[in-house]
């Protein structure tokens, strides 16, 4: 019976700790290893972020476009009419992304996720 009690904390332990929020994956770019954090204007975006209400349905993605790094803001939002932008390195607007708008969506490669707020309402 001790043995079965020590499973059972054992099981119960090893599921416990299997919720621990994962440490996000980081994707060197433009110069630095983790461009959400180094990129200034990035960390500006990422740390002003409304953590309720629509800021749970935005998120950002790392791309390369045309042989450029760009980031690109999305979201996921069920009620909005939104414009999806692309900024290059330095944080200069590039221009709304699109099959017939300044950047080509189908000349998107490699596109990730790099940011999202822990509320996220786009990945569950």
């Amino acid at each position: 019976m001790k043995k079965l009690s020590y499973l059972i904390m054992m099981v119960l332990f090893a599921g416990f700790s299997c919720l621990e929020k994962a440490e996000e994956p980081t994707f060197e770019a433009c110069g630095v290893q983790n461009p959400v954090k180094e990129l200034t204007w990035l960390a500006e975006i990422t740390s002003s972020s409304e953590p309720s209400g629509l800021g749970s349905y935005f998120y950002i993605t790392q791309a390369e476009y045309t042989g450029e790094t760009i980031f690109i803001m999305r979201n996921c939002c069920p009620h909005c009419n939104t414009v999806i932008t692309a900024y290059n390195c330095e944080g200069t607007l590039l221009g709304v992304v699109g099959q017939e708008s300044e950047i080509d969506a189908s000349l998107i490669l490699n596109e990730r996720t790099i940011w999202k707020p822990d509320n996220s309402s786009c990945f569950n």
